[in-house]
Order: C-alpha cells, then structure tokens, then sequence
C-alpha cells in the first residue's frame, strides 16, 4: 500500500527519480557538456502545499517523453512531458557549470529551447524526499 502523504510537514520535495536505465538512457542522448553531471530527477513540486501531498503516490513507475533541449554557457537541460510538474517547463537538469545551481534550468527553458521528436523516453519512479534527503518510495 502507498504511504499516504497527508499532513506531512517534512517533506521538501516531489519528484521523479530516473531510474538506472532512464538515467543511462538520458546520459547516452544528452552527454553532459559542463562539470557537473546532475541527470537523475524532474522536480514535481518544491515545498509542496498540503492538495499536491494528499494527491502524490510515492512508487508509481512513470515515462518521461524528452520534447526539449536546451544549453548554454551554464546549464543543460532536456524538457519532459509524461508526470505533471509545477514548473511552466517540466525538466531534467543534465549538466551544470561548476558556479551554476541546478536550479538556473528553469531560467534556461524559459529563454528557449530546441524542440525534439519524443523519441528518447526516460523511465523513472516517483519520490517524496524529506528535508533530512530521505527518500519516501512507497
């Protein structure tokens, strides 16, 4: 049975974690061009509100169709559908500069990206993940 979410106030984040082959799937498409490799989670909600927790299912397996890509000087991103998001740009962050968060990815989508065919589909699980990083996956 799913752990059931409600009410929980040390939960900071609700994401899709890729899972070994999704990751590998990601990497092989989209090797990464900056330092530091990220490639392992769409954020489905930062500090999610009480509605977004009574409404995730910790475990659910998922398929993430890539439709975007994006990078620059600081960041490198792929553009996902298949899992809704809060973000305007659903994303996974590929790589990263070393004085660059993971984060910037959003301003990154934002400015534009290089629209893709969705063949490349990532597998992954979903993952609450407490404020202390533990992983919630059932």
């Amino acid at each position: 049975m799913a752990t059931d979410l409600t009410g929980r106030t040390d939960i900071l984040m609700l994401w899709v974690d890729l899972t070994p082959t999704g990751r590998a799937a990601l990497l092989a498409a989209f090797p990464p061009v900056h330092e530091r490799k990220i490639a392992d989670h769409m954020t489905v909600a930062f500090k999610p509100t009480p509605a977004e927790l009574a409404s995730f299912v910790p475990g659910m397996r998922v398929s993430l169709i890539v439709t975007g890509y994006a990078e620059d000087e600081k960041g490198q991103a792929v553009l996902v559908e298949g899992y809704p998001s809060r973000n305007a740009f659903p994303h996974i962050t590929v790589s990263v500069s070393q004085d660059t968060k993971p984060v910037y990815s959003n301003q990154l989508m934002e400015a534009g990206y290089e629209e893709l065919d969705g063949s490349v589909v990532l597998e992954g699980v979903t993952v609450a993940v407490t404020k202390r990083q533990e992983k919630i996956l059932s």
